[in-house]
């Protein structure tokens, strides 16, 4: 079935590589259906146009799809500096305040985040939302002690002012769903997050906790596709 948001991910996949991308950069390879059209995109200038980057994947997804489009990959172990990372997300709010990690691999993306001068986060308009917390916020935990773990969410989320929050482990066929660090997921369902700054910071002190989908400060620009194929961006700076 045709993704009916595929122009809107095209469109704002071009607008960040035409605005962003330049050519010789190491750019940061994002997950998740949006990043992929713009490794797509990058893959077809990289054949036609001779362009030439460098891409560090987020995920084994991703560097599926790079190695498939002949983009060359290094780790991030062998690079010096990232110089824009263009990845997707599930949210953002007016604050480029992001909730990401739908896909398994959020721990990946923001290592590749913090590492990069830039990170733009390219959506379609239907991921630009008032107040965060519509989406489920993912949680990358241990398995061991991971009950433990999720009491100790659960606490610290109530004490946080949401009494209503749900802790779900996110199983497929009854069997937990591994990250591509092999940790557990648990989805937070329940949250409205006005000032999610505080939470997110609380939320890395648990033990166990290896990181959260909450993006509170790496975003530096947003890039919104639209379905007529218009595109809109905005930077941290303006």
């Amino acid at each position: 079935m045709a993704d009916p948001k595929l122009p809107a991910k095209r469109a704002a996949a071009t607008a960040a590589i035409d605005a962003f991308v330049r050519d010789g950069m190491t750019v940061g390879l994002g997950s998740g259906s949006t990043s992929l059209c713009a490794v797509d995109i990058l893959a077809e200038r990289i054949k036609k146009r001779g362009f030439s980057i460098i891409g560090v994947v987020t995920s084994r997804q991703t560097q599926a799809a790079a190695k498939q489009g002949q983009i060359p990959i290094r780790a991030p172990e062998d690079i010096e500096k990232i110089d824009v990372t263009i990845d997707g997300a599930d949210e953002i709010d007016g604050g480029m305040r992001a909730i990401k990690g739908g896909g398994r691999c959020l721990l990946w993306e923001k290592i590749i985040a913090h590492a990069s001068v830039r990170m733009v986060v390219m959506v379609d308009e239907g991921k630009v939302v008032k107040t965060l917390g519509a989406f489920p916020l993912p949680i990358e935990v241990i398995p061991f002690g991971f009950t433990i773990t999720c009491k100790a969410i659960d606490a610290l989320i109530r004490a946080h002012g949401y009494p209503n929050a749900r802790l779900v482990r996110r199983d497929q066929d009854k069997t937990p769903v591994l990250t591509d660090s092999g940790h557990w997921l648990v989805d937070v369902h329940g949250l409205r997050l006005d000032d999610p700054e505080p939470l997110a910071l609380a939320l890395n002190q648990v033990p166990g906790v290896v990181e959260t989908g909450l993006f509170v400060s790496e975003v530096d620009a947003v890039v919104v596709g639209r379905d007529n194929g218009d595109s809109q961006i905005k930077t941290r700076d303006a």
